[in-house]
């Protein structure tokens, strides 16, 4: 090994979590998360930028107290999210606006109130943690041989 590239072996990193990864329902990560991942630096440093809430992947989305209250026939922005959720898989059973409405709050209200469901079955996924371990270990072990071959060419000198 010539040179050692710190952003290379980050995209190596995450190319590996999105591929070995599984979800909760193990199945594999989703090309919309993999999406937000991104890998900035260069040759000497780097870091990867995952989004705010990328544990949950592992964890589960626990109970949060939200303060924020939409109104009658209104939906917060998490529920606008829950909304979108369940009409793209068809999960409404009511025929009325008002009433699928009513079913993203009630949703989006057990959420804030217990959790998901991964993270009510306390069920740890490890998706990211083992991998950076690895990585991490053999980042250093190549960089300790890039080290170690740049000092016995000065020795030689």
């Amino acid at each position: 090994m010539d040179t050692f590239n710190v952003k290379d072996s980050l995209d190596k990193i995450v190319d590996r979590i999105f591929k070995e990864g599984k979800s909760f329902y193990n199945e594999p990560l989703s090309p919309s998360i993999r999406r937000l991942v991104h890998v900035e630096g260069d040759a000497t440093k780097g870091k990867i930028l995952v989004p705010y809430w990328f544990s949950v992947v592992q964890y589960g989305r626990g109970p949060a107290k939200r303060g924020s209250k939409a109104g009658p026939g209104k939906l917060t922005d998490f529920g606008k999210a829950i909304y979108a959720w369940m009409d793209k898989r068809n999960m409404f059973t009511s025929k009325t606006a008002k009433g699928k409405i009513n079913e993203a709050k009630g949703l989006a209200w057990y959420i804030n109130k217990h959790g998901t469901k991964h993270y009510r079955n306390g069920k740890y996924i490890d998706i990211y943690d083992t991998i950076i371990k690895e990585s991490v270990a053999m980042i250093r072990k190549d960089i300790h041989q890039a080290a170690l071959k740049i000092t016995s060419n000065l020795v030689k000198l």
